[in-house]
Formats: structure tokens, C-alpha cells, sequence
């Protein structure tokens, strides 16, 4: 859907770890939407504030998807986590 804006903000743990599912998301999903934008692990974008305006999180187990909801911000957990 062309009205909805996906950011997908990959970890800052990831920054050093080369993988195939890295090289994919950057070979073909960064460029085959206009409305998904891949923050790669070492940008200094804030989690914090793409969390915070944020309609919706989606998270693999990561912290910021129980911290979604202390600040009233809807979270999809689609991994396993100790919150889950």
C-alpha cells in the first residue's frame, strides 16, 4: 500500500556481521518500494524517535517491542523473545 511508510531499522549489533539476509534487504527491498527505507545498523538515526512516531512497531525480539507499548505505540512481535 503506497499510503503506509515501512522504515525497516536494522540492529546496530548487526554493523560488523555480514550476512545473506542483509545483502538481500539491501540488493533488492531498499530499492524495489518507494515507501521502504532500510536504516542500515550504522546510521545514527534514533530508534527512539522512529519508535515514538511510529503508528505501529514490528519487532523479531528485540527490547524496543515491549518498550513500544510503555509509550501507548502498538507492537507485533514476530520472534520469540523473554517478553513474549
Amino acid at each position: 500500500r503506497q499510503d503506509i511508510q515501512v522504515y525497516l531499522r536494522v540492529h546496530a549489533h548487526l554493523k560488523n556481521k555480514p550476512s545473506d539476509q542483509m545483502t538481500f534487504i539491501l540488493e533488492n527491498l531498499d530499492k524495489k518500494y518507494d515507501n521502504f527505507e532500510v536504516i542500515p545498523p550504522e546510521s545514527p538515526v534514533s530508534t527512539y524517535n522512529l519508535m515514538m512516531n511510529a503508528s505501529l512497531v514490528v519487532t523479531f525480539g528485540s527490547t524496543t517491542g515491549i518498550e513500544a507499548p510503555y509509550h501507548r505505540v502498538p507492537s507485533l512481535l514476530l520472534g520469540h523473545a523473554l517478553y513474549e
